[in-house]
């Protein structure tokens, strides 16, 4: 494992792993030009997936069996979160992040390694915006080993119930204090969201308030000593 430049992680879910758009995106991923040594890792719940291999779509187990990806079954389903938690306990390089409906140009790798080399401990990402006083990072992102406060993932199921996993993840940033590096490099593209993925979306994060959860997950690391 130590013998990588870095790793690229995406995850989805049950309702999308048969869309072809899914694996259109992780081919995206496999078909990278780039003279640095990587692996692309899809992470799985296994909550979602009780039998595992038997429940994947004939495409995914094809990429899997080729060894084009790598497949992580994680035991508890953080949704969106589970592209950085496990991965980044189990990988000591860069951890790049993007999403089940973007598709990369073969150049991406390169381009944020290659930045990456110049910034070594800066989170790079694609796109950003600020919200609640926080830097959110969104779209194609470069985690550099050991840029996020590390915590277990229960705080995030507890305050952000698996929900708003950028403003999490940016509070994990704050604290550990990393710096962020916009990119807008281009290199991506975003697949139209199908009704059903919008509604499911709206659904989750109707649930919580960020601005609430954020102050219950400070106060809380507050307490625990954290912070």
């Amino acid at each position: 494992m130590n013998d990588l430049d870095c790793i690229v992680s995406v995850t989805t879910w049950k309702q999308r792993i048969n869309d072809e758009d899914t694996f259109r995106s992780l081919f995206s991923l496999i078909r990278q030009k780039t003279k640095y040594k990587y692996k692309v890792v899809l992470t799985l719940s296994k909550e979602e997936f009780p039998n595992q291999f038997d429940e994947l779509p004939e495409t995914i187990k094809m990429l899997y069996e080729q060894k084009y990806i790598d497949i992580i079954w994680a035991d508890n389903n953080y949704k969106a979160f589970k592209k950085i938690y496990p991965v980044i306990k189990m990988y000591d390089c860069p951890i790049m992040t993007t999403d089940d409906d973007i598709i990369c140009s073969d150049s991406i790798v390169e381009r944020y390694m290659n930045e990456h080399q110049k910034t070594p401990n800066t989170v790079l990402t694609e796109a950003g915006a600020k919200v609640d006083g926080l830097q959110l990072t969104y779209g194609f992102r470069l985690f550099p080993h050991n840029s996020l406060l590390d915590i277990s993932p229960d705080y995030f199921k507890t305050y952000f119930k698996n929900a708003e996993d950028d403003v999490y993840i940016a509070i994990l940033m704050r604290y550990k204090k990393t710096p962020i590096r916009l990119l807008h490099t281009g290199l991506m593209k975003e697949i139209p969201r199908k009704k059903t993925d919008k509604t499911a979306l709206r659904h989750v994060y109707r649930r919580i308030n960020h601005t609430i959860c954020k102050k219950k997950l400070i106060n809380a690391l507050k307490r625990d000593k954290v912070i």
